[in-house]
């Protein structure tokens, strides 16, 4: 990318490694808020694993890759990157970043309708070990509550999680679905207005 733009690099190794951390870090250093319930070290071993290849297809060169080494290498270095990375970036919320954050949850509420963007950002606030500035209403609050309950307890059990997949998978090919049939009426509607210009 950079050889294509006059050698400026818009995303660095060091980037890369900060959004790879928002995938790791969650599971390594708090787990059951992550919904992980009963991991081994097989099942931790695996999981580094994968986001070390992703990391790797992605262009993270192996001495940046987090999850390079043990796990408890992995942990030492997701804590030391929540410190002196992710709390002093969060806790000056720039407007760029929020828009951004918001737009996604919104986004992701679609699927999960229990994600609006207050109980969204309270729950990342509580990962990260800091008091959430967004003000949340009622329905913020259970939305929040609700969440923590699936995450912390609910989704320890198989039953719990098998029917939260299924939904998921449901809510993803229904939104699938109505993508198809919105990029068919704009087909349409682009066709149409050829038509009457020609």
């Amino acid at each position: 990318m950079a050889a294509l733009n006059d050698d400026v690099v818009y995303i660095s190794q060091w980037d890369m490694v900060l959004g790879q951390w928002a995938f790791v870090g969650p599971i390594v250093m708090c787990p059951s808020l992550a919904g992980l319930h009963g991991w081994t070290n097989d099942d931790y071993g695996a999981i580094l694993h994968f986001w070390r290849t992703i990391g790797y297809l992605l262009g993270i060169e192996d001495k940046y890759n987090l999850c390079q080494g043990s796990y408890n290498q992995v942990r030492t270095a997701c804590e030391t990157m929540l410190h002196k990375e992710y709390k002093p970036v969060i806790e000056k919320a720039d407007p760029i970043s929020v828009a951004l954050a918001k737009n996604s949850t919104e986004a992701m509420s679609m699927v999960v309708p229990l994600y609006t963007w207050p109980a969204f950002a309270a729950y990342i606030y509580k990962l990260v070990g800091l008091p959430c500035p967004v003000e949340m209403g009622i329905f913020d609050n259970i939305c929040y509550s609700l969440i923590h309950f699936m995450m912390t307890f609910l989704i320890k059990f198989d039953r719990v999680r098998v029917c939260v997949n299924k939904l998921t998978r449901w809510k993803l090919k229904s939104a699938e679905r109505k993508d198809l049939q919105l990029m068919e009426k704009k087909s349409v509607q682009l066709l149409l207005e050829q038509y009457y210009y020609v």
